[in-house]
């Protein structure tokens, strides 16, 4: 999947000097975000904040995530493809 960083959208960690309760900053380049806004045509955009690996900067990344539709349910790639012919009745332990 691809890095979707969204143009005009800036995460920042806070300032040694602010308290505790500040857990980051975000600023927002406003004519490079309308125009990723006006390009959009989902209802919400869903962002994740993440942070570099060595620590020392915060980022935003679109998060693209999809619920399944409703009604279809996803087969687990671990579950045992049996049918019950294949189940001996003396294995069953109750």
């Amino acid at each position: 999947m691809e890095n979707e960083l969204p143009k005009g959208l800036f995460a920042k960690k806070p300032s040694e000097t602010a308290p505790s309760f500040v857990k980051g900053k975000v600023s927002i380049k406003v004519a490079d975000f309308i125009e990723l806004l006006q390009a959009e045509k989902e209802e919400w955009l869903n962002f994740d904040l993440l942070e570099t690996k060595d620590g020392s900067k915060y980022y935003f990344k679109r998060d693209t995530w999809k619920p399944e539709p409703q009604g279809e349910v996803k087969k687990a790639d671990d579950s045992p493809n049996t049918s019950e012919e294949d189940i001996d009745p003396d294995d069953i332990p109750f």
